[in-house]
This record gives C-alpha cells, structure tokens and sequence, in this order.
C-alpha cells in the first residue's frame, strides 16, 4: 500500500499471518534481514545480498529520516515506503518461484 509505513508494514504481515505473531523481536529481525538483502528496499541507500553496505552509511542515512528517539525501527528498514513495495525481482533471486 503507498502510504504504509514500515511498523504499519509489520503489523500487516502479522495480521495476515506472513511473518510469525509470536515475538516482537523476531518479526523485527525478518523484515530487517528482508530490508538488508534488498527485498524491501529503502529511499536512502541501496541494499542487496550482491554488494556490501557499511553499517555505518546505514547508520548515517537514519539521522535523516527524524525519528522518534525511542523508535526501535532501524536502517534499512526504517527508510522502506509503502510505494517502494516489496522488490519481485529480488525475492525471486533470493527465493526462487514462490508463486
């Protein structure tokens, strides 16, 4: 959806039984390791299992994005969109033919 944000993104993909209710920090580890191999790309640097991104580029590009301080949504994660959608291509590098 173009106007998701990523936690409203998580809640959805747990909502629909996507990704695991169970615990919190679980979710949070899949849709960042989604986010760090280039599933869900971001607006602010480019992710993919192909090249490496420092963690301290990642880590650089958050300040810009004005966050909550107490915001547990990270890099790359945190700079994902809804009208970015989920990379079809990438998915199916990493995955295979899901459908």
């Amino acid at each position: 959806m173009d106007g998701e944000t990523p936690g409203a993104y998580e809640k959805r993909l747990t909502s629909e039984r996507i990704i695991p209710k169970s615990d919190a920090g679980a979710r949070r580890s899949i849709v960042t390791a989604l986010a760090l191999g280039g599933v869900l790309p971001n607006r602010l640097i480019e992710t993919s299992y192909h090249k490496w991104v420092s963690f301290a580029d990642m880590h650089n590009q958050e300040r810009t994005l004005n966050m909550p301080l107490r915001s547990d949504i990270e890099m790359p994660w945190a700079a994902w969109q809804g009208n970015l959608k989920v990379n079809e291509d990438m998915v199916e590098d990493l995955f295979g033919k899901y459908m």
